[in-house]
């Protein structure tokens, strides 16, 4: 009786044992609710970690009408279709938005692509034009690839989610599969312009405001001057990312000041330098900014509309090197919009093509072109064309 009680607490000491080996062992998802929501579980040390924000479009349109076009090619090869899965979904819209800066199956943060998600078992990637580099196109260009084909006739594959992240004109595609069935439909989705959050290792990427020199910037004006980051590769290209990645200060409020997320803004006459610091690097970069007068307002003499054409005439600006005209619909400028430029030396603008039995606005502002930079002036009273 004795052994018994002995080999029975043995029994529940090792099945105990057991359950905390399983649970301890079991893999962690990296992922989170959302797509920004994937960082709580890194399997890395996120203080040699700079988070970078990249401002792009998740086209949910084009990357659904691909898994359409995909299955579609599995189907006609007698290749059952593959699970369109949420979760694997959202980690292909990530993997898109990280290879617009690394263009590879590894990752910024130098881990490799599974680790955005435990349900990763391959990856295709592909970018182009986004004029031209479609869900057409993108499937067109994977099928040409064996690598890449062979992940797409793969029968081993239950469930896939695809990702095409629009940035600076081009897009950037992922096709991401997984061995396991979907656990998780995605719902419908619109196209949405997100702020990309990227981990990047410290010391595989090169800073620099993307243009050299000084900036001259024009008194009252807001803005942001522009940061490139270049990933060390064999092939690297610079890639904007937004303001509110760094840290910003102002060596000259009262000439220029710049809030916490990047943007500037025109006091008075002067020259300041603007430093912008990465937050865990502590890496710097210094511009000098010089505050100028802008060009003055522009004053619009005249304009007309006959049928489907619209003529504008403006008083010439002292020192203007070029003009931005705008019409429109409304005076809010959002119906029908339509945009010129045309040369300091010219005073007048021509539209054409315009709706025939609509009123337009139309306004101008002068540009003026410092040591590369432009400075822009404010826009004229917006005029409605006489008919």
């Amino acid at each position: 009786m004795i052994e018994t009680k002995q080999k029975l607490a043995i029994w529940r000491l090792t099945v105990i044992a057991a359950a905390f080996f399983i649970i301890y062992t079991l893999p962690v998802s990296s992922h989170g609710a959302d797509f920004h929501g994937m960082d709580k579980d890194l399997p890395w040390d996120e203080t040699s970690l700079e988070t970078l924000y990249v401002k792009g479009t998740l086209d949910y349109s084009q990357s659904r009408k691909a898994f359409h076009l995909i299955n579609s090619a599995r189907s006609a090869a007698g290749i059952r279709p593959m699970e369109l899965d949420a979760k694997l979904e959202r980690a292909a819209m990530r993997r898109a938005a990280e290879i617009a800066l690394r263009y590879s199956h590894d990752r910024p943060d130098g881990t490799i692509c599974n680790t955005v998600s435990n349900r990763l078992n391959g990856e295709n990637i592909a970018k182009g034009r986004a004029a031209s580099f479609d869900h057409n196109a993108v499937v067109k260009t994977w099928k040409s690839t064996p690598a890449d084909l062979e992940n797409m006739m793969n029968e081993q594959y239950y469930s896939t989610g695809i990702g095409c992240f629009s940035h600076n004109g081009t897009n950037y595609w992922v096709q991401v599969f997984s061995w396991e069935t979907a656990s998780d439909k995605p719902a419908i989705k619109k196209n949405r312009i997100v702020s990309a959050r990227i981990h990047v290792k410290i010391d595989t990427m090169e800073v620099a405001f993307a243009e050299s020199g000084s900036t001259a910037w024009g008194k009252g004006r807001n803005g942001e001057l522009p940061i490139v980051v270049t990933y060390e590769s064999a092939h690297p290209r610079p890639l904007r990312v937004e303001a509110k990645s760094f840290r910003w200060k102002s060596s000259k409020r009262s000439v220029i000041s710049v809030n916490s997320q990047g943007t500037l803004i025109g006091k008075r006459l002067g020259a300041a330098s603007i430093k912008a610091t990465l937050p865990v690097s502590g890496k710097q970069i210094t511009k000098k900014v010089v505050v100028v007068k802008p060009p003055k307002k522009v004053y619009i003499k005249s304009a007309w509309k006959n049928k489907g054409f619209l003529r504008v005439k403006w008083k010439k600006v002292k020192k203007a090197d070029s003009y931005e005209v705008l019409t429109a619909r409304n005076k809010k400028f959002t119906k029908g919009r339509q945009k010129l430029k045309v040369s300091g030396k010219r005073h007048s603008a021509y539209f054409s093509g315009l709706r025939q039995n609509k009123g337009y606005y139309v306004k101008v502002r002068a540009i003026r072109t410092i040591k590369g930079t432009k400075v822009i002036g404010a826009y004229s009273k917006p005029e409605k064309a006489k008919r």
